[in-house]
């Protein structure tokens, strides 16, 4: 197996769920990078990959398109949360207004977005 087509597998399918999550067509994200590798030690459960992907579309875009996802997909999420980067970069994670309502995942994602920021 060729590791290349691997790592194009992995960077790919990121992009391919924040389609079918979040309903952004791919055209619209850059390029994934790979913050870092969070492991939910509570559910046991297999590592998880964390990226960061920037989207040219506008917030109201975003919302808009995440309403139209289609019914295969709305099992996917329950809720869209858009939070300011400026306030993930100004807090510690813990003070984050929706903090509570966050996954694992989330709060490792906004944890690893902060070290990346900050270099």
């Amino acid at each position: 197996m060729n590791p290349s087509l691997i790592l194009e597998e992995i960077f790919d399918s990121i992009l391919k769920e924040v389609t079918e999550e979040v309903n952004i067509p791919i055209q619209n994200l850059s390029s994934p990078v790979l913050l870092g590798v969070s492991y939910n030690p509570l559910t046991m459960r297999t590592p998880s990959l964390e990226f960061y992907l920037k989207c040219d579309l506008s917030t109201r875009e975003i919302k808009e398109l995440y309403t139209k996802r289609i019914e295969g997909d709305i099992e996917e999420s329950t809720e869209l949360i858009i939070i300011p980067v400026e306030e993930v970069l100004d807090n510690d994670v813990e003070e984050l207004k929706y903090y509570d309502q966050l996954t694992f995942g989330a709060k490792a994602v906004i944890t690893f977005f902060k070290v990346f920021s900050s270099k």
